[in-house]
């Protein structure tokens, strides 16, 4: 059971000044292992030493993964945690020096720490020193990457609030020592890690148990799943004797890193950088620089660079055609024979001569496997979504993935899904796109592609898109407050988990105000209106503090439509609705009166509901309004569809959103009118002066 943050008691940490915490039962353990001719008791076994001895190890109690998290104890550290992080490195890594175990077992029960004698591994460390990786894990939490697996988390000493630094262990099959490495970049894509720390592939590197610093309690653990499964890494590779199947090592899933795959070519750069390179070439240069051109092309994307190539080439006055483009780049070798290859590095310096600046690379260590050979698209949708949910650019919504554009027409955003196509570019953001093929020896190797618009379709439709991307059910341009009555806080620029997803697209936090002051400054915002009524000043009062109580979670229900009347042309109805939308900084989005078919009321309605803007103007509507799509939508007990021209049709949650009328002559439905909040004014006179706001 998950508490929140994943964060447990574990009867096991308890604070111990003995070695390991175990040192009472040693000398019986050692006892056992001996009546096997000197070798550890088969099964689980884990290994450990004192931080008085580094380079020794011992055979410890625990004959379980559970009987190990049960009984696991935590050291203390003999100074304060604010005296440790006042010290320099070197002297931290003095002080935090506790009992450690390893991820290695040995073949005598007192061994040597060194990998000559360890023998294989039953349980996998991962160091998770990324600040940003480790807050992401510790939002989402472990349940859900990890799912059944026999895990334990825990922070290291090192961990601050502010910059959380987390150590993993999981229960594992049995792992050779040759294969460890590998089966921790599984685990660190399976997390859904850019990178896993040089020193978690190494088996026999001390892990140092959980700690205290002088004064503190004993810590929780962050996550604890001490019964569940083995940790099954596919680990297995494929020799050239026998590739007829190519079956992929394990960093085909996920992200790994990519170094011992050199030479290869440059992993931050994408196709969609080379258009933006080739913008700087001339394609009408010699035919030598032409064909470096073509080669250094092939070296980074192999065949799939050729389109760009050649539609460079054509853009020429040298240009022979198609043909000859083709039969030139079909005689370049993408590894170059007894010289060294043209690679991209060479077109750079080209276009740099012309005034080309590269952009900011990404990580160097970071690659997008796609489905192949044996890598299934959920094997890769499940290590893809994850890497690209830590960036919070892409969302999910209503069974489709979005991102965040610019409104064309207005200085702000709207939500967008994402097509196939689209989401063939979107994913080099994140990486270099490989997949696997046959080497010259029939090995499989990973090779530089772009994503297949097939594969982008299959991948948006996994169910994993939806399961690690954030959710986003709400766009706001200004700050807003939430909570419940008791206690609130207020949302910055950025995306937070509140109501169901919400993403602040800018606006600066405003000024706490006494509640004297805002009610005078809401009124005055309402002066210069002549309402027909003093309930219909009323209602213009609550229709400017609706919108901000319902996008908080302070209202459950929708908001009545906000239906704006006039007794003549020009009076200022729908600037007040307008001035509504001002104090959220947002525009409404207006759609204008239309009759049935293909691009109708209803259509334009569930267009501006995938948008996302939350304020929804139906302009100037004259005669009768009858919408039963509309009317539904006003009181939707949750989300409703809307659909999206070529694209199938998007679940929307509409109380979030603010609908607006405007009318001099509008004939409602009685439903329409039981859902709607109708405010009158009335028209002032010839001459009238209207207060100047400085703001605009």
């Amino acid at each position: 059971m998950n508490t929140p943050r994943d964060q447990i008691e574990s009867p096991g940490l308890q604070a111990t000044g003995s070695s390991n915490g175990w040192s009472s039962n040693d000398q019986k353990h050692a006892g056992i292992a001996a009546q096997v001719n000197g070798m550890p008791v088969p099964g689980f076994q884990i290994f450990g030493g004192s931080k008085s001895d580094l380079g020794n190890v011992s055979l410890l109690p625990p004959t379980s993964f559970g009987e190990f998290v049960a009984t696991l104890p935590v050291q203390t550290i003999s100074i304060t945690r604010e005296e440790f992080h006042r010290l320099t490195k070197e002297e931290r890594n003095q002080h935090k020096l506790v009992d450690y175990i390893v991820a290695a077992t040995f073949k005598q029960s007192r061994s040597n720490r060194a990998t000559e004698h360890a023998v294989s591994c039953h349980v996998i460390f991962l160091d998770i020193d990324d600040p940003v990786e480790a807050d992401r894990l510790l939002k989402i939490g472990f349940a859900a990457p990890l799912g059944d697996t026999a895990a334990v988390v825990w922070h290291t000493a090192n961990s601050t609030p502010a910059k959380p630094r987390l150590r993993v262990m999981v229960l594992a099959d049995e792992i050779p020592l040759s294969q460890y490495p590998a089966a921790v970049i599984a685990l660190g894509s399976k997390l859904g890690l850019t990178a896993v720390t040089p020193e978690s592939k190494v088996a026999v590197q001390p892990m140092y148990l959980p700690s205290r610093f002088a004064g503190e309690p004993s810590p929780t653990l962050v996550y604890s799943n001490p019964s569940g499964r083995a940790f099954v890494a596919n680990t297995h590779t494929t020799t050239a004797t026998h590739a007829t199947k190519l079956t992929p090592p394990p960093s085909v899933v996920g992200v790994a890193d990519i170094t011992h795959l050199a030479p290869l070519p440059d992993p931050t750069f994408s196709s969609a950088d080379l258009d933006e390179l080739l913008e700087y070439l001339d394609p009408d240069v010699s035919r030598a620089d032409w064909i470096k051109i073509g080669a250094g092309s092939k070296h980074q994307f192999g065949d799939a660079g050729y389109v760009q190539f050649d539609a460079w080439s054509a853009e020429g006055k040298k240009y022979a055609g198609e043909s000859d483009t083709r039969k030139t780049w079909d005689s370049l070798q993408r590894e170059a024979k007894g010289r060294a290859s043209t690679t991209i590095g060479s077109l750079i310096q080209m276009g740099q001569a012309n005034g080309y600046v590269r952009p900011k690379p990404r990580t160097a260590n970071t690659m997008i496997v796609l489905p192949g050979c044996d890598v299934s698209i959920s094997a890769a949708a499940q290590t893809i979504f994850p890497l690209i949910a830590a960036r919070k650019e892409l969302f999910y919504r209503g069974g489709m993935v979005h991102e965040i554009v610019e409104d064309r027409g207005t200085d702000g955003h709207k939500l967008s899904p994402v097509s196939a196509t689209q989401f063939r570019s979107r994913l080099e953001r994140y990486g270099l796109i490989v997949v696997w093929r046959k080497g010259a020896k029939l090995e499989p190797v990973l090779k530089p592609t772009i994503c297949p618009e097939e594969t982008a379709k299959a991948l948006l439709a996994c169910e994993h898109a939806g399961r690690y991307l954030p959710n986003i059910t709400l766009l706001s341009r200004c700050p807003i407050f939430v909570g419940d009555a008791i206690a609130g806080h207020i949302l910055g620029p950025g995306w937070h988990l509140e109501n169901g997803g919400t993403y602040i697209t800018g606006g600066a936090t405003p000024p706490v105000v006494p509640l004297a002051h805002a009610v005078r400054d809401l009124r005055a915002l309402l002066a210069d209106f002549d309402f027909a009524t003093p309930g219909d000043h009323s209602r213009a009062l609550a229709s400017l503090i609706g919108p901000a109580l319902k996008f908080g979670g302070w209202l459950s229900g929708s908001l009545p439509a906000d239906i704006a009347e006039a007794d003549q042309s020009q009076a200022g109805k729908g600037y007040r609705q307008k001035c509504v939308a001002a104090i959220y900084r947002e525009v409404p989005n207006i759609v204008a009166k239309k009759t049935g078919g293909v691009g109708g009321l209803d259509e334009s309605i569930s267009q501006r509901l995938v948008d996302g803007r939350p304020f929804v103007m139906l302009d100037n509507f004259r005669g009768k309004l009858d919408s039963q799509y509309l009317e539904a939508l006003l009181t939707a007990p949750g989300p409703a569809g809307a659909r999206v021209p070529h694209r199938g049709e998007v679940s929307v949650d509409p109380r979030n959103f603010v609908f607006q009328i405007t009318s001099n002559g509008l004939e409602t439905t009685q439903d329409l009118a039981n859902r709607a909040s109708i405010i009158r004014i009335r028209k002032q006179p010839p001459g009238y002066l209207f207060k100047v706001f400085p703001e605009g």
